[in-house]
């Protein structure tokens, strides 16, 4: 389209947004029939809304007969679109099984952007997923123009269009571009595998890196602690813990504080699975075999059962020292009920949290009695209301959940600093009343449960990284005495760790896989109450930098969506399969 058709479509449908007040509902049905109108639709009397207009696509539905000499079907949910989009292209999305009125987008942008594009020219958009987005007029709870830029995504990054998601064009409009040339590359082309890194295979390494991987004393296969470079690269994309304001925690009865503590455990479970999938990776790519059917001849022989002669002690020891070290670090208890310490430190990362509101709850009392005594004097209840505010800072949530190298060091230097600050107030609020006091005794002990479950929190993490190490260390040691203590031969004593190590790795992704599977549907599951929480609390249109709690948590459920084909049914019933075919071949070795 020429720049004069673009502006007469953009111009048209502003029009149509400026005559589509009133609430999100009767906003986004004022702003379907409008665009219809321009269109030169006759609706009069009848309402349409967008998930009409989405079912009409969907389902064929003979509600809107005539809509077919309007609009024009360009893309449908998770195919690619027919035709390059252009300026005008509506975009209806749902949510399917609430009953929601639905959304109606008008794309105002002559191309599509990636997620960094938006963010180098400042542009806010609905998601951090990537994909391809344009900016949008469209009307609902939040209209934007064209003087008020806002990007909606169009497509994912495959060139598809997303879930529960149409797209429209007006045939007024349709240039009937039919030449391949007119579509982008990313539309026609074969693009980067978004799954790939996750995919539970070998072949990541050259020649030269099989060797030193499988065979060198220094390799990832002889020394248990090394952590191979696909483990390296996964774990880096793990997501962050959250914490919000004590308002979005109470939401709905605290529904929104559940779906944040959800979020946090899925965090620790998720960071795991990465660990476990790359580690599979790296001892894949060094020749290790993947299921027990992949052994070699070598592997096999050194798998043969045991017995209770002196020659096989030291092999069934060392076979319980790791089992032990298994369930310490994850393991499926009895019930199903996960345990381990991966799920203790998701539990005390919740304390944590519990605590720390807790201490915000019980700081707002005391600044509030701090507050009704400047009356009294000014200048030195404000030096209190100072000193409140920079105890206050200390239990900062990400200094809190964060974890480091020197994990229990940085929390007690922490907590040493606090107590200073902590005996600095204590020796200002003297001056005060009986109820200045008391309440100030109240926050002391409020913060000190918030310091000790930090470093009950620190250790469970700094604990949980031992084990996951220990685990594989002891695995490698099965491996180790199964080859006789003549054995000195680099490759072989190498080749006969394998089995266990991949073992090892499964039974990691068969225990953690199904609970992060649970946290991660709970989270998805929320994605009305997240909209509700983003209508009463509005901060995020105007928050391009993600700095607010709510657009964290809006944040939160598109980074969720986003790990859902990683963590999808089938996926994890073939870790729980593959594990159980490891636990059966030990089962047989260790009788």
């Amino acid at each position: 389209m020429n720049a004069e058709i673009v502006d007469d479509v953009l111009d048209r449908a502003e029009f149509a947004l400026r005559r589509s007040p009133g609430k999100r509902r009767e906003s986004e049905i004022a702003f379907v029939e409008q665009m219809l109108r321009e269109l030169g639709g006759q609706w009069s009397g009848l309402s349409i809304s967008p998930a009409q207009l989405f079912r009409s696509v969907v389902r064929e539905g003979s509600q809107l007969q005539g809509l077919g000499n309007l609009l024009k079907v360009i893309g449908v949910p998770s195919k690619r679109v027919a035709a390059s989009l252009q300026p005008g292209d509506w975009m209806i999305r749902v949510i399917p099984g609430t009953g929601d009125v639905g959304h109606l987008s008008i794309l105002a942008s002559a191309d599509l952007v990636s997620r960094s594009q938006l963010i180098d020219d400042g542009i806010p958009a609905e998601s951090s997923q990537p994909g391809h987005y344009g900016t949008v007029i469209e009307g609902g709870a939040y209209p934007h123009n064209r003087r008020m830029p806002f990007a909606r995504r169009f497509l994912d990054s495959n060139g598809r269009v997303p879930p529960h998601t149409v797209i429209l064009r007006p045939r007024s409009a349709d240039t009937d571009a039919t030449n391949e040339d007119a579509f982008p590359s990313w539309q026609r082309e074969p693009v980067e595998d978004n799954l790939e890194p996750y995919r539970i295979e070998g072949g990541k390494y050259t020649p030269q890196e099989k060797q030193h991987a499988a065979e060198h004393r220094a390799g990832l296969i002889r020394t248990s602690s090394i952590i191979g470079k696909q483990e390296q690269k996964l774990t880096r994309l793990s997501p962050a813990p959250i914490s919000v304001a004590k308002e979005l925690m109470r939401f709905e009865g605290g529904t929104l504080g559940q779906y944040v503590f959800d979020w946090n455990d899925f965090t620790v479970y998720l960071d795991e699975l990465l660990h476990g999938i790359g580690r599979l990776r790296d001892l894949l790519s060094a020749g290790a075999p993947q299921s027990p059917s992949d052994m070699t001849a070598v592997q096999k022989r050194a798998l043969r059962p045991t017995d209770d002669t002196w020659a096989t002690g030291g092999i069934k020891v060392a076979y319980e020292v790791w089992r032990k070290s298994q369930a310490n670090y994850a393991t499926t208890g009895k019930g199903g009920l996960p345990s381990g310490l991966v799920f203790e430190f998701a539990e005390k990362r919740r304390a944590v949290e519990l605590a720390r509101q807790n201490f915000w709850e019980v700081r707002g009392s005391l600044s509030r009695t701090i507050a009704g005594l400047k009356h009294l004097d000014k200048p030195k209840y404000e030096g209190l209301e100072l000193k409140l505010s920079d105890i206050a800072s200390m239990t900062n949530p990400w200094s809190a959940l964060a974890t480091g190298v020197d994990k229990m060091l940085d929390a007690r230097k922490a907590r040493d600093a606090y107590d200073a600050k902590i005996k600095e107030f204590a020796a200002a609020v003297q001056v005060g009343n009986d109820k200045l006091k008391d309440e100030f005794e109240t926050l002391r002990n409020a913060g000190s449960i918030f310091w000790d479950k930090n470093l009950a929190h620190r250790k469970a993490g700094q604990d949980l990284e031992e084990a996951r190490i220990q685990s594989r260390k002891d695995a490698a040691l099965v491996g180790q005495s199964t080859a006789g203590h003549s054995e000195t031969r680099d490759k072989i004593l190498a080749e006969v760790r394998m089995p266990e190590l991949v073992a090892d790795a499964w039974h990691a992704l068969a225990s953690i896989g199904p609970p992060a599977r649970t946290k991660l549907l709970n989270i998805l599951a929320q994605l009305a109450l997240v909209d509700r929480a983003s209508f009463k609390f509005p901060q995020w249109t105007k928050d391009p930098l993600g700095l607010e709690d709510i657009t964290q948590l809006r944040l939160a459920w598109n980074r969720a969506k986003s790990w859902e084909p990683i963590l999808t049914k089938e996926d994890i019933a073939d870790w729980v399969a593959e594990n159980k075919s490891w636990e059966e071949a030990l089962a047989k070795f260790n009788v």
